[in-house]
């Protein structure tokens, strides 16, 4: 199979938030795999994603702005923005 990945892929188990909208509404998901350019997300429980959101990682107090790039069932691949 031909990789199409930019970037090398590197498996990790993270607990995170993911942050939606105004109201700031936030779920709770696992990030899988990571890269220079983006998360390999399970959704868990979340049923409906943005494009943009930002993601937190437990531990950490800043928020990533995330777009979403593709989706699965309860995988999504995102993109990290401003990077």
């Amino acid at each position: 199979m031909l990789e199409r990945r930019a970037h090398n892929r590197y498996l990790v188990n993270l607990d995170a938030a993911a942050s939606f909208g105004v109201l700031i509404l936030s779920q709770r998901c696992r990030i899988r795999d990571a890269s220079v350019g983006g998360f390999g997300v399970s959704l868990g429980t979340i049923r409906c994603v943005p494009l943009g959101f930002d993601l937190t990682i437990d531990g950490n107090l800043l928020p990533i702005a995330c777009c979403l790039v593709w989706r699965g069932a309860d995988f999504a691949g995102l993109r990290f923005l401003n990077f």
